[in-house]
């Protein structure tokens, strides 16, 4: 980037030059990028996409980096996090929230609780920002993202407008806005219910000790890293061909949970690559079954 651009962007936010993927990343796997952008508001978001339209500099949106999995190759763009100011909630109405896009999920979880609204307790402990859980639309225990949203509101063509929560092509691990990478997701409205505060707590901390128990949280990972088939479990598909603890470079699928593959030794992109395709190979090989990734892979020209 020249010295006019660098000044240009630090005008709608703050700029970080070469940062690397494996910094921004669950999974602490990537190469280095060209600059890591943090807008200072969605206004401020809308004025630097345009100029970076203009300029020709490719960008990138991420979230807090779970379920995304980066080259090991330069990425000749800019990073853009919202987590550091686009992050407010408020209650619009007796049960309506909006959110921004970089609101933790956790955060969020906690702060509905204190307020007591019910209908996210399934979230709690899941790492994640807004805007990504519902780019993937995001859920556990027969619940999901879609469940609570009822408008996007998202920028796109420079524009920024709200969708309908039926406009938004919603269902499992999936959403329009995957059909549409340029367009970036700024907030959401979702709707709550009123509970007991004593209850939600409770049924939240079961949810998060469940995690602590059944995955491998001390590691690097991308979270879950395979959807579900149709009346199957990717980690009992997986368990069945004989993989779990396999290793392929410093890539290791987890002892404590085959859906968890995990940077145990310094992985790169193709040792996390090759394991991936390795498992997706030998179920389709003995089960007959597609596994479809729940993960992101960013920078790769094959996946292009």
């Amino acid at each position: 980037m020249t010295e006019y651009q660098i000044n240009r962007l630090r005008e709608y936010g703050e700029l970080v030059l070469n940062p690397s993927f494996k910094e921004l990343t669950t999974i602490r796997i990537g190469g280095q990028a060209k600059a890591l952008f943090y807008p200072q508001s969605i206004l401020s978001l809308q004025a630097m996409v345009r100029f970076c339209k203009q300029e020709k500099l490719p960008y990138f949106v991420i979230g807090n980096g779970s379920n995304l999995l980066v080259s090991d190759e330069p990425y000749p763009g800019i990073i853009i996090k919202l987590n550091r100011d686009i992050n407010e909630v408020y209650l619009i109405n007796e049960t309506r929230f909006e959110v921004h896009a970089g609101t933790s999920l956790i955060a969020l979880c906690h702060k509905v609780r204190k307020l007591g609204f019910s209908g996210l307790e399934w979230a709690a402990g899941i790492p994640g920002c807004i805007g990504g859980a519902t780019f993937m639309n995001a859920g556990a225990y027969n619940r999901s993202m879609s469940d609570l949203i009822t408008e996007v509101c998202v920028l796109r063509n420079d524009e920024i407008v709200w969708l309908n929560v039926a406009d938004c092509d919603f269902n499992y691990r999936h959403s329009i806005f995957k059909e549409h990478r340029d367009w970036i997701i700024v907030a959401i409205r979702i709707k709550l219910e009123k509970g007991d505060p004593l209850a939600i707590e409770t049924l939240m901390q079961d949810r998060q000790q469940r995690r602590l128990a059944a995955q491998p949280l001390q590691s690097p990972s991308f979270g879950s890293t395979f959807r579900n088939p149709p009346s199957f479990f990717a980690w009992q598909l997986i368990d069945e061909i004989g993989l779990r603890g396999f290793q392929l470079g410093g890539a290791q699928v987890s002892e404590k949970h085959t859906n968890f593959l995990i940077n145990s030794a310094q992985a790169s992109f193709m040792d996390m690559y090759g394991l991936i395709t390795r498992i997706q190979e030998e179920v389709k090989q003995q089960h007959q079954l597609d596994l479809l990734l729940e993960v992101e892979i960013f920078n790769w020209p094959q996946e292009t």
